[in-house]
């Protein structure tokens, strides 16, 4: 496979990181785009060219376009933080990333988005990506859409770590509901391998799941990994249910889980992937230090 330049923005986060790492890894060059490139030492250290841009502004992307082989485009609201979120921020970013792209000729554009993100779902975190899919189709860009499910490593990120100390696992969903999962260093081998596929992958929208659990089972399995118990509690607070949506229970739980499944080994037969399922992730991630001075 030739050496190729990729443009990846979002690249001090945990995806748009997973996707750098993975282009790198692959002999290709990145120009990893961020607002503060201070915070993007370790992206050089591992070969990558630092550039400063700003989907929000558009401020940078000309200059980091220029004869660029692909452009991975990541948006979000919670560029202000979690607990405020800006869905119009996130619509301007991907209609200024995409424009970009298109005055650009970017030969192959990824959009990141969300499963969940097929509009009219009536909740604001899917509507904004829902939003750019739309907008990118509009544009005709050569490109890819992929849609990544929950992320397994949102349930071992250091935010959550106050809840394990408590022995808990909450959402705002019944316990036995199957969620989709995929561990972030999946979305980052996904693009790498769907930018090297070039033309095959457009037009195309590619939902990105690696396992499925229960909330019962994603707590034992937590609570295995962490030498404790933790019990699943349904969150009852009306935000976060107005921030997720309703997550519906399959009225066949276990012909949900083989459909799942199937959709798995037929993503990874398409693609050339080799996803990674829950127990292997948690496996594979450092035990954290929960008995800690707070």
């Amino acid at each position: 496979m030739a050496r190729r330049i990729f443009v990846v923005s979002g690249a001090t986060g945990k995806q748009g990181g997973a996707v750098t790492r993975s282009l790198l890894k692959r002999g290709h060059s990145v120009r990893a785009l961020t607002r503060d490139p201070a915070k993007a030492s370790n992206l050089r250290t591992l070969g990558a060219e630092v550039v400063e841009g700003d989907l929000r502004t558009g401020k940078g992307l000309p200059e980091a376009l220029y004869h660029a082989d692909g452009f991975f485009i990541l948006t979000t609201p919670f560029d202000k933080g979690f607990d405020t979120p800006d869905y119009d921020s996130e619509r301007r970013q991907g209609r200024t990333a995409l424009g970009a792209a298109k005055s650009a000729g970017t030969p192959h554009v990824i959009l990141s988005s969300a499963t969940g993100a097929f509009g009219d779902s009536g909740v604001s975190l899917f509507e904004s990506k829902a939003a750019n899919e739309r907008r990118m189709k509009e544009l005709e860009l050569p490109g890819t859409i992929l849609r990544p499910a929950t992320f397994m490593d949102n349930f071992t990120s250091a935010w959550g770590l106050e809840s394990l100390r408590a022995g808990v696992l909450s959402f705002p969903a019944p316990a036995e509901t199957r969620v989709e999962l995929v561990a972030v260093s999946d979305i980052g081998e996904a693009a790498a391998s769907v930018f090297e596929l070039g033309s095959v992958g457009f037009g195309e929208t590619i939902d990105l799941t690696g396992d499925a659990r229960t909330f019962v089972e994603i707590a034992r399995m937590l609570g295995s990994w962490i030498g404790r118990s933790v019990h699943f509690q349904e969150e009852a607070d009306p935000r976060a249910k107005e921030r997720f949506g309703a997550v519906p229970t399959a009225p066949d739980p276990e012909e949900e889980r083989r459909r799942i499944e199937r959709e798995i080994e037929a993503l990874e037969k398409r693609w050339g992937l080799h996803m990674t399922r829950f127990p292997t992730f948690l496996g594979s991630t450092p035990v954290p230090r929960l008995d800690s001075e707070r």
